[in-house]
């Protein structure tokens, strides 16, 4: 596989390396360019092969980087089945729930099942866990228990864990899937499509860029790379939850697994505040003390901050929903200031 895959890539070299020399470098790419797209679409078009879109897409294909998001059912699933039902019935409008992977010449692309194999590949994609745990920290245990165990190419992209008994009321149903398939925004648009009642109100938050950002957006594109290289973070371990640093530099610091059981029991329920909120004291409260050891502000009143906010197209209708909206990466940071 590695030796075919060498022999593809060189030979789009040499052709690429043939186009230049006979129409010219700039000449040259954009025919090796437009040739490639129509490759692509006579593989679409004669085939059903759709390729990965490059960048994050294809990167985290290649990775074999997945995503697990659980969902807690608000009753009790009376029979599992009626996931696999809901599946198969609204599947057809988000046809990326029944792909499989295919390798061609060094490109990497998804591929439809047949309606017979598809049923087939999701019974085997559905799993039933016989565990026997009640609360949420257990079902964390868990899915850190588990072996990941990578996709095939031959089969669905995802998995589905379901806990039907979680508790007395809840089911647990836990999705691990492909990151190249759709990352956990669009993950929620993704199961919102799944409910019976499609409700835009149930997809995620999204603010729309203005002309005026999305022009300023490119113009930035131009000094990316050294905005990028002066701007990487080190990266440390630390036994804390916040690190003391003499340094002014960008650092990120991974501290020892926090039990969320164990913080809401302790602290959250006598506080009567949320895990959320909890986190935020934290952080203020840390960087109070770094204020005031630094002598930089005596007056701590407002903490400004960046927060990463949803920039996709909204989602009006479930028939709208595909990788175009499910699997694109773009956020905007929003400069606000939280005052205490």
């Amino acid at each position: 596989m590695e030796n075919s895959n060498n022999f593809a890539t060189i030979g789009k070299i040499t052709i690429f390396i043939a186009f230049v020399c006979k129409l010219g470098f700039f000449s040259g790419l954009i025919t090796y360019l437009i040739a490639e797209q129509i490759f692509h679409c006579i593989l679409r078009v004669l085939f059903g092969l759709r390729k990965i879109p490059d960048g994050l897409n294809i990167m985290f294909y290649k990775a074999k980087t997945q995503v697990v998001f659980t969902v807690f059912t608000q009753s009790k699933l009376k029979d599992t089945d009626s996931v696999r039902k809901q599946i198969l019935k609204y599947s057809w409008d988000i046809p990326e729930l029944r792909y499989h992977a295919v390798s061609f010449l060094n490109y990497h692309y998804y591929k439809q099942f047949s309606d017979q194999e598809f049923k087939r590949q999701l019974d085997r994609s559905i799993i039933h866990i016989q565990d026997d745990f009640k609360s949420e920290q257990d079902l964390v245990q868990y899915i850190k228990n588990q072996e990941q165990v990578n996709f095939r190419q031959d089969e669905l992209q995802y998995r589905i864990r379901i806990k039907q008994d979680f508790n007395a009321t809840q089911s647990a149903v836990i999705f691990s899937y492909c990151h190249g398939i759709c990352d956990g925004v669009g993950f929620q648009n993704l199961f919102s499509a799944l409910q019976e009642q499609f409700d835009p109100q149930n997809t995620p938050l999204v603010r729309e860029r203005s002309m005026a950002e999305q022009f300023w957006r490119y113009l930035k594109v131009i000094a990316a790379p050294y905005y990028f290289l002066i701007t990487i973070p080190k990266f440390s371990k630390s036994s804390t939850l916040f690190e003391k640093s003499e340094s002014n530099k960008n650092k990120i610091v991974l501290s020892n697994d926090m039990m969320i059981d164990d913080l809401k029991i302790k602290i959250c329920r006598k506080l009567k505040c949320g895990i959320n909120d909890l986190l935020l004291a934290a952080m203020t409260i840390a960087l109070k003390q770094n204020q005031d050891e630094r002598g930089i502000a005596k007056d701590f009143k407002s903490l400004e901050l960046c927060l990463a906010v949803n920039q996709r197209e909204p989602v009006k209708k479930r028939k709208l929903i595909r990788v175009k909206q499910i699997s694109r990466f773009r956020f905007y940071l929003n400069r606000s200031k939280a005052k205490f």
